[in-house]
């Protein structure tokens, strides 16, 4: 999604105050996109009483930005195997990097 579209997005849902939490997902891993960051500390600043979450896989999370109530970690498969099956990523990486980011950042193993 494009800054603008982003913008445009979140200045709406700003007036709604029935809405009580953003999730900043859609299709493939949200820490792929370069302005995830720039996008969470816009949508906290504009909706600060909303949580705000979005979901990963874990792999490419080397800091979790500021702004963010909560990060979702979908960890598909309950063996090496499967996960490696379902996911097409490294099991042992996947545990590696969750590792160094549970104990000190706000995380929901799914």
């Amino acid at each position: 999604m494009s800054w603008d579209t982003f913008k445009i997005v979140i200045d709406k849902l700003a007036k709604i105050d029935t809405i009580e939490n953003i999730q900043l997902h859609g299709h493939g891993e949200s820490f792929i996109h370069k302005d995830i960051e720039k996008f969470a500390n816009y949508a906290k600043q504009m909706c600060p009483a909303k949580k705000l979450s979005l979901f990963s896989n874990g792999v490419l999370i080397t800091k979790i930005p500021d702004g963010f109530d909560y990060i979702v970690i979908s960890f598909n498969g309950g063996t090496k195997e499967s996960y490696e099956k379902v996911m097409g990523l490294n099991f042992e990486n996947a545990v590696e990097k969750i590792k160094q980011i549970v104990p000190r950042e706000k995380i929901v193993l799914q």
